[in-house]
């Protein structure tokens, strides 16, 4: 239990930081060629992982 109180009062606020937090920079809205790489590449991981369930399903 956290017994110091100014301790209770930053631990929601650094929760709320890091759920708002954007790896892009605010000022640029185009992402990076690194956002549409690893996009690209977790899209056919999931594509070739959910192949490989219904394949273990049947």
């Amino acid at each position: 239990m956290i017994r110091n109180i100014s301790l209770q009062k930053l631990i929601p606020s650094l929760i709320l930081r890091i759920a708002c937090y954007t790896p892009t920079d605010a000022r640029d809205p185009e992402p990076s060629d690194f956002y549409y790489l690893m996009t690209r590449i977790g899209g056919i991981v999931v594509m070739i992982g959910s192949v490989w369930i219904a394949f273990k399903a049947f």
